[in-house]
């Protein structure tokens, strides 16, 4: 027990009880979420019940963030093609499609049953499609016009999902500090369909500088060998072995590339990988330089070499609740070989040094820390290999392998909808050097909003402590809404733009007290907000803001920090044209047999239960293929 964590997290108000009396406090699960840092030395009985023996709190007041500006611009706008959204848009344009058909069978439920026109036309396309001679006497069906409705309205696909799963993951990563010549690295995906992998390095601009607090020293773009590879997914960075893994995943496609410390050297693309199925979530290993991690759809996890055309380990893993919103995540644990995986209800392990290893759960949602809520993404602590931060729908929590019985930190990230990147910063805490601070950045695709969370990890034997409560940034539409507020125009090309869905986001340290936060959306923009540490100043000065935005800016001062980028997205962009929803007619249905037989059995399934008006016509099947 001696190397297990010491602390143990606390609502703030419980914590303040506590001061009261520490003779005898237990400390309940449900009390954990823990906003201010607060927490308390604990021990453990043989009943499991945890009591306190003393109070600790972190003084927050040595961590006061003042944010620079709102959310602003950072690179030229990303080129596109289109007025359509690409990352969200047709999710959402389906889910309702989906609800509107599934609104129109329950309203016909129950009047099937009525005699009438609508049902006899049912019944009698039932038994054709149930005889043995269906192909020759479908031919001269007449098929009822409110079925022609339904075949019409009926989606293309029943997958009902929150967001777009295939960006899970983030697509926006930075290299952690320490590079020698103190470059920054950061990639991200670009072009027209987001196929092509742009990185850049930076450096932190000088401390009396008024410009964004990093700046750009160069660039480059890697183009997909393959035309067929597509848009690209996920971007992840790695420092493994004094050497940087960036890996690339598309559809069914990922790259393994070797980043130097500079652009000055181009970097090396070491293998690439071609799965049969689609890829949900690709890692590089924080253990082995040259080793990748992947997981597909169907739930084949994979461990590939970059020297190798084969996996060296496989395992095949099934959903325990099976939905069209399930997803898969997976990363490498504490040790090489050392395998985890998630789904949306619980997080497990593997022992890939040998095949067929029994799955070990790590924790799942049924856990009464979560309330069933549904588990996001995953990824351990850069900081303590033994610890993992888990992000479900409502909650961040840090769990440790050692003591997995209860989430070690918890904190509740208050974002809308559920999250899709989470990425790590550890920060030049110490005067040796060591990374003993950790800025862990979570972001929702929809909802458009990042959380930050700020967290000191001084030993591994002793649990993280939440520094300051979680904010969240400014989001890239703030400044328009400024603008918008006090009567100014805004192109509705430029509202396109920041109104998009994230796909990404971080931050990045940049000189001493200061780092600035990227967020990434779907058409390819970079934005930025800059903070700084006001080591100096008291907290009654009223300058502790972390997500600013909340003062209204004059039109004029924010209008010189974005024209520059408003006047290039009016200037590239194409005209924006309000189009009206496209609907699919799935006429394909009539023309081919096998295909018409099964939807149209399943339409009359369907249509058991619904009916429609009694004055609707009968139309001959051939007219249908007009």
């Amino acid at each position: 027990m001696d190397s297990l964590p010491k602390l143990l997290p606390v609502w703030s108000n419980a914590a303040e009880h506590a001061l009261a009396d520490l003779i005898d406090f237990s400390v309940a699960s449900k009390y954990q979420p823990d906003f201010g840092g607060a927490g308390v030395d604990i021990e453990t009985d043989e009943s499991g019940i945890s009591r306190c023996l003393s109070l600790k709190c972190h003084d927050s007041r040595q961590n006061k963030l003042s944010a620079r500006y709102l959310t602003l611009p950072f690179t030229v706008p990303n080129e596109v093609t289109g007025a359509v959204e690409p990352c969200l848009q047709y999710q959402l344009d389906l889910n309702q499609r989906i609800r509107a058909f599934e609104s129109t069978i329950s309203n016909y439920r129950g009047i099937i049953k009525r005699k009438g026109p609508f049902s006899d036309a049912v019944q009698k396309m039932t038994k054709v499609l149930n005889s043995k001679k269906a192909h020759k006497q479908l031919k001269n069906t007449a098929i009822h016009q409110s079925l022609l409705d339904l075949m019409q309205a009926q989606p293309e696909s029943f997958c009902y999902r929150e967001c777009n799963w295939n960006f899970t993951g983030g697509c926006l990563a930075t290299v952690p500090p320490g590079l020698p010549n103190g470059s920054i690295l950061v990639a991200h995906p670009c072009g027209t369909d987001l196929d092509k992998l742009n990185i850049s390095e930076y450096r932190s601009a000088v401390a009396a500088s008024t410009e964004a607090f990093l700046q750009k020293k160069s660039s480059l773009v890697l183009k997909p060998m393959d035309s067929r590879q597509g848009t690209i997914f996920q971007v992840s960075l790695r420092n493994v072995q004094k050497e940087t893994a960036c890996c690339v995943r598309s559809r069914n496609h990922c790259r393994y590339i070797h980043l130097f410390g500079t652009l000055d050297k181009d970097p090396t693309v070491l293998s690439e990988f071609v799965c049969d199925d689609v890829l949900c979530y690709t890692m590089p290993s924080n253990h082995i330089f040259g080793e990748l991690l992947a997981v597909t759809e169907t739930g084949q996890i994979l461990l590939q070499q970059c020297d190798r055309t084969e996996p060296s380990w496989k395992a095949s893993v099934s959903h325990e609740q099976p939905s069209t919103n399930q997803w898969w995540c997976a990363d490498f644990g504490s040790h090489p070989r050392h395998v985890c995986y998630m789904d949306r209800s619980g997080l497990y392990s593997l022992d890939a040094r040998r095949p067929g290893s029994r799955r070990h759960v790590f924790c799942n949602n049924r856990h009464e820390a979560f309330l069933k809520d549904d588990f996001f993404l995953f990824k351990p602590n850069p900081l303590n290999c033994h610890q993992i931060y888990l992000a479900s729908s409502r909650l961040l929590s840090v769990w440790d392998e050692r003591h997995s019985r209860q989430p070690m930190l918890t904190w509740s990230h208050c974002l809308q909808h559920a999250p899709s990147f989470l990425e790590f910063t550890p920060l030049q805490g110490s005067e040796d050097g060591s990374h003993s601070d950790l800025y862990i950045t979570l972001g929702s695709q929809r909802s458009r909003e990042v959380a930050v969370f700020h967290v000191r990890q001084d030993s591994p034997a002793v649990q993280p402590l939440s520094l300051v409560p979680p904010w969240h940034l400014s989001r890239p539409s703030d400044f328009v809404k400024h603008l918008e507020h006090q009567g100014c125009a805004v192109d509705e090309r430029v509202l396109k733009r920041v109104n998009a869905p994230l796909i990404g986001g971080c931050m990045v340290e940049c000189m001493s007290g200061t780092f600035s936060a990227l967020q990434l959306t779907s058409y390819g923009d970079i934005f930025h907000q800059d903070f700084v540490l006001d080591g100096d100043e008291p907290l009654s000065s009223g300058i502790w803001n972390f997500s600013a935005g909340c003062k209204l800016l004059p039109a004029h001062e924010i209008k010189e920090n974005v024209e520059w980028w408003t006047d290039l997205v009016t200037a590239c962009d194409p005209e924006y044209e309000e189009r009206p929803e496209k609907l699919p007619l799935l006429v394909n249905h009539f023309i081919d047999y096998q295909v018409h037989v099964l939807f149209a059995l399943d339409i009359c399934v369907l249509a058991v239960m619904p009916c429609c008006p009694p004055h609707s016509s009968l139309v001959p099947l051939q007219c249908c293929t007009e």
